[in-house]
């Protein structure tokens, strides 16, 4: 029901018409962007008046500009090469960027070595590859390592609030789940949209079930590197429901918190935790090499 009200108000409310946003450059900088206003001021003016003083003048400011962003982009890219190590994310979304022709899944091979062309023969090929590498819990849970005092949790609190607060934090480029509710939808309309998620998530943990739309996801295969014909070069992932996402952050949190709170946590686990990474974890590594040095303790 809250899946067929939010797909009506969408239907009724949401603009059809698709905006082309013209794509930032990020090297461009404020002497560029005042040199490009002169350009357009210029020209404006030569058309006015088709006087051949002001189009040299137009044609100056436009070779000085072109110059300039060439200039901004050569340094731009350099710096970006430089860092690649340091930074490869930036480096790879760059490059992306500048490609004119988007290319997704080509031809894959199959079994035999013979390659498959249709689509719905490759999505078989991977979801063969995919389903082979899965991992299947067996469902154990294992025993502690420690007991410890302190009051177990035995149920999380779903308040409206911390909703919103979690529906305008999304991010609004994300994809949405199977369900077709966009993130975009859920941060819009956050005051009106936390309280009946607020009911739905109380009624799933009491009842112990999941909806049907939050055990599915749409699967997107992402090439990782080598020949792009095999389907084990490529990695699935798993689009699920934001709202699902949303009632897993509000449980996170408050296990996060009852954990810490009760020290269940080692001082020794950095991933995973907040103001936490890997630099701090590597400065208590350095710490205990140049301890075991001084004492005249053998590292390896």
């Amino acid at each position: 029901f809250f899946k067929d009200a939010v797909a009506e108000a969408v239907d009724a409310c949401v603009p059809r018409a698709k905006q082309r946003q013209k794509k930032k450059n990020l090297y461009v900088n404020g002497q560029a962007n005042q040199l490009k206003k002169r350009k357009n001021a210029l020209w404006r003016q030569y058309i006015m008046s088709r006087d051949p003083l002001d189009h040299a003048r137009f044609v100056r400011c436009r070779n000085k500009l072109r110059a300039l962003t060439r200039s901004l982009r050569k340094d731009f890219e350099v710096r970006l090469a430089d860092n690649v190590k340091r930074n490869p994310k930036a480096f790879w979304q760059y490059t992306n960027s500048r490609l004119k022709v988007k290319t997704g899944v080509g031809d894959l091979l199959d079994q035999d070595g013979n390659p498959v062309s249709q689509d719905s023969a490759k999505a078989d090929i991977l979801n063969v590859y995919f389903s082979s590498v899965f991992t299947t819990e067996d469902g154990e849970v294992p025993e502690p390592s420690r007991n410890h005092e302190s009051p177990g949790i035995t149920d999380v609190t779903i308040s409206a609030g911390d909703i919103q607060q979690k529906l305008i934090a999304l991010k609004p480029t994300s994809s949405p789940g199977p369900d077709g509710i966009h993130p975009r939808i859920l941060s819009e309309a956050a005051s009106s949209i936390c309280t009946p998620l607020a009911s739905i998530f109380r009624k799933s943990l009491d009842a112990g079930t999941l909806p049907s739309d939050w055990k599915l996801a749409s699967v997107v295969p992402i090439f990782k590197k080598g020949d792009r014909r095999r389907p084990e070069n490529f990695r699935p992932i798993s689009l699920t429901a934001i709202t699902c996402k949303v009632m897993e952050a509000v449980i996170r949190d408050q296990l996060m918190e009852y954990l810490t709170s009760s020290g269940l946590l080692s001082r020794h686990q950095h991933g995973f935790r907040p103001r936490r990474s890997c630099t701090t974890q590597l400065l208590e590594v350095l710490d205990d090499w140049s301890r075991a040095i001084e004492d005249g303790d053998p590292v390896d």
